[in-house]
């Protein structure tokens, strides 16, 4: 669902905020970066939930009640949006901040995924500014990241995921422990894991998809798969992208457009950034060094 049929983000598109950029997840959440500077905004019952969290400024946002300022924002404030809520805001500041949109299906499933439970009746409540260090140091990470770039893309989607976990187990009705996990994944497993990494470099690889291969739940997959490779899915691939790359530009007179295709690269500048990163040289240098 990509975030313009989002309610919340129609709203604040249409008060004259800007979205830096946006990125819709592989199961229909979505992902945007907002800058705001004066104005003011009314979400009524959007008929789907929304994550906020303030990364700088905030503390001349308002949230408005009966006609009065009720409290007032701060980086790192988290808010929690329902789809049958109703919010005013009044910002007389600039100020910036990250939202995460998902729908009531997508929070049911996590809690199945999670805690097998049932999820249909677990809605979230609405929390309005408060000081949540987790959210706000996976919000920041988020943004560290290339949203355009494929492998980083997998780890904004494991943070999305993460993030939703995090809603339901503190904003629910029923706050959740979350289960134990425990052992690695079976040979058989991670043999096909691999092997389907391997083969699919091109593509992009989430982690419903991966997990899906491997035969586990998401929430149990990104944990057994860390145990069972030493890292995180999206760093593993990264670094299979990456040497897939080195050895095509160094065996292979491929163009190295070509290879940023193969390994699963949008276009050459992004490859040549994030090959840069990876080996402290670009792609056309280790080329022109061998020959």
């Amino acid at each position: 669902m990509e975030p313009i049929a989002y309610e919340v983000f129609r709203v604040l598109s249409a008060n004259g905020a800007q979205a830096e950029r946006t990125l819709e997840l592989p199961d229909g959440q979505s992902l945007a970066c907002w800058r705001n500077e004066n104005g003011q905004a009314t979400y009524h019952n959007p008929g789907h939930h929304a994550l906020s969290v303030y990364l700088e400024g905030g503390q001349e946002t308002r949230r408005i009640q009966a006609g009065r300022a009720v409290q007032r924002g701060f980086p790192g404030a988290a808010c929690v949006f329902t789809g049958d809520a109703e919010s005013r805001w009044r910002f007389r500041a600039p100020f910036r901040f990250l939202h995460l949109y998902f729908r009531q299906d997508h929070l049911a499933r996590t809690l199945e995924r999670v805690w097998d439970a049932d999820g249909a009746a677990c809605e979230p409540e609405p929390n309005y500014l408060v000081a949540d260090e987790a959210l706000e140091r996976a919000a920041r990470l988020m943004l560290t990241s290339d949203w355009s770039n494929p492998a980083d893309r997998l780890g904004v989607d494991h943070l999305a995921q993460w993030m939703l976990i995090h809603v339901a187990r503190e904003y629910t009705r029923r706050p959740r422990r979350l289960p134990p996990v425990t052992g690695r994944l079976s040979p058989a497993g991670a043999a096909r894991v691999r092997d389907y990494i391997h083969s699919h470099l091109a593509e992009p690889l989430t982690l419903d998809r991966l997990s899906s291969v491997a035969g586990v739940s998401t929430y149990h997959f990104a944990r057994l798969f860390r145990t069972t490779f030493g890292e995180p899915p999206y760093r593993y691939v990264q670094r299979c992208r990456m040497a897939r790359a080195r050895e095509l530009l160094e065996r292979s007179d491929e163009k190295i457009v070509a290879i940023a295709l193969r390994c699963g690269f949008a276009d050459h500048s992004q490859f040549s950034r994030a090959f840069r990163r990876h080996f402290g040289i670009t792609p056309r240098a280790l080329r022109g060094r061998n020959r």
